[in-house]
């Protein structure tokens, strides 16, 4: 009995320390990418872009220390679900960044829609209530904004009915989540929500 309590121990301790590394590894590519942004930035401080990004709708905050998820070594079963969940969450947070940072100039409200078909709650209410000045910076691009999400960790507690996520995006157009005109990186701190059964956009805070 104690060997199997011991053996069911070690496989969650092993599995805590995997879940741990592959967080802080996402963290330390967050803050790389916000000290390239900032450098960035500071290198054409004069230059204004007036564009209305998805995230005027993004809040601009400082970067955040993760607390990286650990497995409770202590609990019962249930570590599956976690991970399954888990899994859910960051694709939903992928795809929902990534859609919003792919836009078609000549598409404004489709773009719209598709952004609003990943959001819920604050966000989608931002998008909403913006739709017509987002459609017209869209329409106004001088080419299709793509993007796609390069590393992703689940930050606080196991997801339950709720999760925060720390993304790192590359993007042709990162002015669609209020970064600046020659940002290589974006890093966003997303909070998902579960939703119509799905995992949704609520907020989305940019480092």
């Amino acid at each position: 009995m104690s060997e199997d309590t011991g053996s069911t121990t070690s496989v969650r301790l092993t599995a805590a320390r995997t879940r741990l590394a592959e967080a802080t590894e996402a963290h330390a590519a967050a803050r790389d990418a916000a000290d390239e942004a900032r450098r960035a930035r500071g290198r054409r401080a004069e230059r204004v872009v007036p564009v209305v990004a998805v995230v005027g709708l993004v809040v601009t905050v400082a970067l955040v220390v993760a607390t990286v998820i650990l497995v409770s070594v202590g609990g019962g079963g249930g570590g599956g679900a976690e991970s399954d969940r888990a899994a859910a969450v960051l694709a939903s947070a992928r795809d929902g960044i990534t859609t919003a940072l792919t836009a078609d100039p000549a598409r404004p409200g489709e773009y719209v829609e598709s952004v609003l078909g990943v959001s819920t709650g604050e966000f989608r209410q931002r998008v909403t209530s913006s739709r017509a000045e987002i459609e017209s910076s869209v329409a106004s691009q001088a080419f299709a904004g793509t993007g796609q999400v390069i590393s992703a960790g689940i930050v606080g507690p196991d997801p339950g009915s709720s999760a925060d996520v720390l993304l790192v995006a590359e993007a042709t157009n990162p002015q669609l989540l209020g970064g600046g005109a020659g940002d290589a990186r974006v890093v966003l701190l997303v909070h998902m929500t579960r939703a119509d059964g799905d995992w949704k956009i609520e907020r989305a805070q940019l480092q």
